[in-house]
């Protein structure tokens, strides 16, 4: 009974001491902290959302019927940082909850919003009428890219007294085009299904031009080096391997999305739904987290084989479109939110004299795209599997549909995150993600 008693006693005491030292233990304080950090973070996302959904009801408005709702979330982003920073931790929870968000992963914004944006917009193309345009689509996402974007790199050390490699950065950042808004816009109006797609199709492929421009000038600031033959197989081997890997994976998806069009069914709309969802997210973490190469290029040619593959057995068409037109609201959403957020955040850095260099800069970029466009014209005409002619009415449209976005904002936070591992300044660095933010919303105005 007493050696009983004696080890009721020392496990008591073994417990007291656990007890004791759980309290001070640095991992479960670090757990908790965790566990804020997680909740905090998600209260910011449900928080844009909540706000881009009302901001959305306010467009349905007559008096606020065609203004973009990207444009107030990023002012509603912005005004929301102002307040932080001038109330300080008074806020409670939703100030840690900016203040997590604020140092966000940029490869983390990536790798959740890029796919489903990407993929929304390739699989809402006419591919019927894209075969047509596609070599014209090809010219301006390709050599037309990279003009511009070298064309601007050079104004901006012009004007800004930058580095080429920063400049050229900044170059690719704004060369990358949306065509959401602008598309929408020409559907109502009835424009020619031909101009819209030349306009989807360049801002899809462009998208890819940009990224992989941006890559090699972000990775030769931040000290690697590259030769002509090294930047030449860099270029093979990330535009080639993306568009190989991803009309592979898309036919392979489309095969097995087609072969779940049972129309009788229950769980067939379902199945074909989650399928195109692992299209984008697999191919894209494929692409660029596994084999290094571009997820944007390899995500896209992915898409647009389901675009092409697709629709005629899909069992739910227009729970497919609903399902894909909400995820691409939520990734602007989330996107143009948070990018106002961090422009709001670095504002205080900025001097005076750039909000008149952000409006200078704004025109400057127009006004290399009109030059590229027009300038163009007699090879788009030969281009044109039909002969059409780009008249100067659709040029200037193109011109003016060069919308700045989700992908550009993204590289920008990059940028104002990374800062090219100490190869940009901090205050270099809050201006291109200044100038980005509101040349995007200047575009979309």
């Amino acid at each position: 009974m007493s050696a009983e008693m004696g080890s009721l006693e020392g496990n008591s005491s073994l417990l007291t001491r656990m007890l004791a030292s759980s309290e001070q233990s640095p991992c479960l304080e670090h757990g908790h902290d965790s566990h804020h950090n997680s909740y905090e973070a998600l209260m910011y996302l449900v928080l844009a959302l909540t706000l881009g959904t009302a901001v959305l009801q306010l467009t349905t408005l007559p008096c606020l019927h065609g203004v973009p709702h990207t444009v107030l979330l990023f002012v509603l982003g912005f005004l929301c940082s102002l307040l932080y920073e001038s109330t300080g931790d008074s806020l409670g929870v939703l100030g840690s909850a900016y203040k997590t968000m604020m140092g966000i992963d940029p490869h983390l914004l990536m790798f959740t919003m890029l796919p489903v944006l990407l993929t929304a917009d390739a699989m809402a193309i006419d591919t019927s009428v894209a075969r047509r345009v596609a070599s014209q689509c090809l010219w301006l996402a390709g050599p037309g890219v990279l003009i511009a974007s070298f064309a601007t790199a050079g104004f901006l050390m012009f004007y800004l007294q930058w580095p080429f490699l920063l400049s050229l950065c900044m170059g690719s950042v704004l060369s990358a085009t949306d065509p959401v808004a602008v598309v929408g816009l020409l559907k109502e109006l009835g424009a020619s299904p031909r101009l819209t797609v030349q306009i989807q199709g360049e801002s899809l492929l462009n998208d890819g031009t940009a990224m992989v421009l941006f890559l090699v000038a972000y990775d030769m600031l931040k000290g690697v080096e590259y030769d002509a033959k090294k930047v030449f197989f860099f270029l093979v081997y990330m535009i080639g391997g993306s568009v190989m890997l991803g009309a592979f994976l898309g036919n392979l998806f489309s095969s097995w999305i087609r072969a779940a069009g049972k129309r009788l069914e229950h769980h067939s709309s379902i199945i074909q739904i989650s399928l195109t969802m692992c299209c984008a997210y697999g191919t894209f973490i494929l692409a660029e987290g596994v084999i290094g190469i571009s997820g944007v290029l390899c995500t896209v040619a992915a898409a647009l084989m389901l675009a092409d593959a697709i629709w005629p057995k899909v069992v739910a068409k227009d729970s497919m479109h609903d399902v894909w037109h909400t995820f691409e609201y939520l990734g602007n959403t989330i996107i143009f939110f948070l990018a106002g957020g961090l422009t709001g955040n670095s504002i205080f850095s900025i001097a005076w004299s750039d909000w008149l260099h952000l409006f200078v800069i704004y025109a400057a970029l127009m006004i290399i795209r009109a030059t590229v466009l027009f300038c163009s014209r007699p090879l788009l005409r030969c281009l044109s599997a039909d002969g059409t002619p780009v008249t100067k009415a659709e040029a200037a449209v193109m011109t003016w549909g060069g919308l700045r976005g989700a992908v550009g904002l993204s590289l920008a936070i990059r940028m104002q995150v990374e800062q090219a591992d100490g190869a940009i300044s901090v205050t270099d660095a809050n201006r291109c993600l200044f100038f980005t933010g509101g040349i995007a919303a200047l575009t979309l105005i």
